[in-house]
C-alpha cells in the first residue's frame, strides 16, 4: 500500500505537506509511515485507502499536466 500511495503521490503533485493536509493527518506521522519506520495506526490506515480509492482529477492546481496547460496558455 505504501508504494501505491508514493505513485499516486508523485502522480499529482503533491508534497508531504498538502498530502498531509489533504489527508488530515500530522504531516511527522505520516512522513515516519511513508520511510517505513512506523506502522501507521488504524485511523491512518483507514485515511490512506479512502484516498486510494478515490479517483485522480486530471484538471487539480497539483496535477502536473494541468500546470502545464497553464504555462502553455
Amino acid at each position: 500500500m505504501l508504494s501505491k500511495i508514493k505513485v499516486r503521490q508523485e502522480y499529482t503533485g503533491l508534497s508531504l505537506r498538502f498530502l498531509s493536509k489533504e489527508l488530515e493527518v500530522s504531516a511527522t506521522s505520516l512522513s515516519l509511515v511513508l520511510n517505513g519506520k512506523r506502522e501507521p495506526s488504524k485511523a491512518m490506515r483507514k485515511k490512506l485507502s479512502s484516498w486510494l480509492k478515490t479517483p485522480v482529477s486530471t484538471q487539480t492546481a497539483h496535477c502536473p499536466w494541468a500546470l502545464l496547460d497553464l504555462f502553455i496558455n
